[in-house]
């Protein structure tokens, strides 16, 4: 059976030094249509999802559709991850996108859980870019580097 927790701690303050320890249950995400919010129709969001149940659901979504994957925090906080864009010259076609916004939180990029998830996204999504703002960037070779 596959649950739908996946549970982390981190270390604060001095590495090596453990001062506190927190326990955090992690779920994912995946939302079917950004585009949605443009034009004022609703966009479904599923969550709830192990990370490999977000993945098989985001892979069955269209290409064409501005979709994400995102993880959550006790449910209460989310980042999105990846973001499929349809491709300017090729609107039949998208790119699977890493968004590194969690390499600026402390609490997500010190997470071993979104580590682990953004190392398999990479892989199960063949994911080559990386969208800061309006750039797009190459994906680094090392998971949770971006230069």
């Amino acid at each position: 059976m596959i649950y739908n927790i996946y549970l982390d701690w981190m270390e604060y303050d001095k590495p090596g030094v453990m001062h506190s320890m927190a326990v955090h249950r992690y779920t994912f995400y995946v939302i079917d249509d950004l585009c949605h919010v443009e034009s004022g129709r609703p966009f479904v969001a599923t969550s709830g999802l192990t990370l490999e149940e977000a993945v098989q659901y985001y892979r069955a979504l269209p290409h064409t559709q501005e979709k994400a994957l995102g993880i959550s925090a006790d449910g209460v906080r989310s980042i999105e991850l990846v973001v499929c864009h349809p491709v300017p010259a090729d609107p039949t076609t998208g790119r699977n996108m890493l968004l590194p916004t969690y390499l600026g939180r402390s609490g997500w990029r010190r997470s071993r859980v979104v580590a682990a998830a953004v190392a398999m996204l990479k892989r199960e999504l063949s994911i080559e870019h990386i969208l800061d703002g309006e750039l797009v960037l190459p994906c680094p070779d090392e998971p949770g580097v971006v230069r």
